[in-house]
């Protein structure tokens, strides 16, 4: 949507390394970490280590190290996933310590008190935050329209910059609290879909509130939030989303044993 920052492309690759490691987790799989810096200065070493883990001899003469053109420290808030990506360089899974198919698929373990108590905490504040917001779209859509496509109406302006003003806070403050939350094992896909509805609404409000700063707001501008509105916002896609949502949940609960006997 034309918003492009650091900030969102570091949430967007502490969402792929957590699907992966979900995944990874989920079905025990084999798995190495190949680190780009190490693999430039280090080549020799990190490829003879991966011929090693792939059972077939790989030539180091491909690794460019003149082709790297950035380099960018880990953000601390992502120090804890980055170091779980790069254990699996000492070594992963051995196929021999795999459970049967079929327990993999499931997933299914008996929890430890500890971890029970850690997943209602988690579940706990991320449905106070749904309840937050729930009170507070219900206040914005009242002041401004679901979706506002005009602009007519004495006042309407004011109505609607004061009730973004006040939603946009709210957002931020729930997309801060979910920041500050690390999901339990599991859980990490949940947390994201949760995070990508709290953002899509962020984006409707913010945008509707960038429209009210004129005193009549241009066309264009208000074609913007219906459009937003229509994709991320309106009962048809709030539906979706919660569904995803749920569908996350379910398979966390299912893989992380929550729901077993």
């Amino acid at each position: 949507y034309g918003l492009v920052s650091r900030d969102m492309i570091e949430r967007r690759w502490a969402s792929d390394f957590r699907r992966l490691l979900a995944i990874v987790r989920d079905y025990r799989l084999e798995t190495t970490c190949v680190e780009y810096d190490e693999l430039v200065q280090r080549p020799e070493e990190v490829v003879t280590r991966l011929s090693t883990f792939v059972g077939h001899p790989l030539d180091a003469k491909y690794v460019e190290p003149q082709l790297r053109r950035h380099a960018y420290t880990v953000p601390p808030r992502h120090a804890a996933l980055y170091q779980k990506v790069r254990a699996f360089a000492v070594g992963g899974v051995a196929p021999e310590q795999r459970p049967p198919l079929l327990s993999r698929l499931r997933g299914r373990r008996q929890l430890t008190e500890v971890e029970r108590q850690a997943i209602d905490a988690y579940l706990e504040r991320v449905c106070a935050v749904d309840a937050h917001l729930q009170k507070a779209k219900v206040e914005w859509s009242q002041a401004v329209g679901a979706p506002p496509l005009s602009s007519n109406g004495a006042g309407l302006i004011e109505r609607w910059h004061s009730a973004s003003v006040a939603y946009v806070a709210v957002l931020q403050e729930a997309q801060e609290t979910l920041g500050t939350l690390t999901p339990p094992a599991a859980f990490e896909r949940y947390h994201e879909a949760a995070r990508s509805c709290v953002s899509g609404e962020r984006l409707v409000a913010q945008l509707t509130l960038q429209a009210s700063e004129r005193p009549q707001p241009e066309q264009p501008a208000l074609d913007d939030v219906a459009r937003a509105w229509n994709l991320l916002a309106s009962p048809e896609a709030v539906a979706k989303a919660e569904q995803k949502r749920s569908h996350e949940r379910e398979r966390a609960m299912r893989t992380s044993g929550y729901g077993a006997e």
